[in-house]
């Protein structure tokens, strides 16, 4: 329900706005209990959790580079909600591959009847350009059929990531010569096309080259 409200005026008469403001007695959508965030290389993850929500469509993740001059929120994906629900829920997204700058996240809250509130993360979020060139052991190791294999790089630079088997032979091309932007990157491998046995992945960018050896288990 609403009610419009008055107002007392110096003078001491009362006196209504000429544009009625209604006030709402209706329960918020959701209320939110946290919003937080934990970054990994040049990935973010962003979790949140309500106690309860009435008519919640879901969530629209936003995005807004403060770097950029006159930078305006950007919709990166939408987490559907519950609906209704007197129980705590929890929700994740993780916001992949950023260029080193500084952002800020908000959650657009949208109920059925097209209605929105804005939740803002309270903490900047920086990514930073990595030092040095560095490849990572793969993960899960031993894998089946898939796994992840990550890399950073200090500047833009032409990346191959090639697979070998334990004989030499090239089995897969992960990355063809493609130009990469500075940063952390994280690929991949699906490896249900070949059989159980001991791999390689080798990084060349620009004069650096490393290999890593991981292990498939079918």
């Amino acid at each position: 329900s609403a009610f419009p409200l008055t107002a007392l005026i110096d003078s001491g008469n009362t006196g209504k706005f000429d544009d009625t403001l209604l006030i709402s007695n209706e329960p918020l959508p959701v209320n939110l209990l946290n919003f937080n965030s934990n970054v990994n290389g040049n990935n973010v993850l962003l979790t949140w959790a309500t106690s309860f929500e009435l008519n919640n469509s879901g969530f629209s993740v936003q995005r807004k580079n403060k770097l950029i001059e006159n930078s305006e929120f950007t919709d990166l994906a939408f987490i559907n909600g519950v609906g209704n629900s007197t129980v705590p829920k929890s929700y994740s997204y993780i916001d992949k591959n950023l260029s080193p700058s500084v952002y800020e996240y908000r959650l657009k809250q949208i109920d059925f009847n097209g209605n929105f509130s804005y939740y803002n993360l309270l903490n900047e979020i920086i990514i930073s350009s990595p030092v040095s060139f560095a490849l990572h052991q793969n993960y899960p190791n031993p894998f089946n059929p898939v796994t992840n294999i990550s890399f950073e790089i200090p500047t833009d630079e032409k990346i191959n990531l090639k697979i070998f088997d334990v004989t030499g032979r090239e089995v897969a091309v992960l990355i063809n010569n493609d130009l990469k932007s500075a940063g952390q990157h994280l690929i991949k491998f699906d490896g249900s096309s070949l059989s159980s046995g001991v791999y390689f992945y080798m990084l060349t960018a620009g004069n650096f080259k490393e290999t890593k050896r991981m292990m498939l288990l079918k």
